[in-house]
């Protein structure tokens, strides 16, 4: 049987990121920290919102700088072999409304925070990449071969 590997693009790779993210939900945020090191902190992702801004709330200690800063999203799925990066420009957001839309009862204690301690952050990609397999996740096969893989610049 031959295995092929099944390249999205454009729109096409932009809707199924937006599922793959929301789905995955909870991710490792990299950014640098004051000096000039890369750390990585885990986020929930909430929502793929209809500009393509990805919403997020993390804890404050991991949330990075105040104004625009890069950072790289990393999402994994062991178990269903599906993975997805994202680079994008970030930035801490006082909106006391959305963060309650967002907000949920179990998501401090996943982050490892006090409620008190949740951040709202929006990251805009401007590049993005996910990779899962061709048939759904049905293969048992850990080879890259019949990988669906995206990539958009956004």
């Amino acid at each position: 049987m031959a295995h092929t590997t099944e390249d999205l693009t454009g729109l096409d790779a932009i809707a199924r990121l937006k599922e793959l993210v929301e789905e995955l939900d909870v991710a490792m945020m990299t950014t640098r920290d004051a000096e000039g090191n890369l750390t990585a902190h885990p986020v929930s992702t909430k929502e793929m919102d209809g500009s393509g801004d990805l919403w997020l709330v993390s804890s404050s200690a991991g949330a990075g700088g105040s104004g625009p800063f890069d950072v790289g999203l990393s999402y994994l799925d062991r178990e269903g072999r599906r993975f997805a990066s994202v680079a994008g420009r970030a930035e801490i957001v006082d909106d006391e409304n959305k963060a309650a839309e967002l907000a949920t009862d179990d998501l401090a204690e996943r982050l490892g925070a006090d409620a008190s301690e949740v951040t709202l952050v929006r990251v805009t990609p401007t590049e993005c990449e996910f990779w899962e397999p061709a048939d759904g996740g049905r293969t048992a096969s850990t080879q890259v071969a019949g990988m669906r893989h995206g990539r958009v610049s956004c």
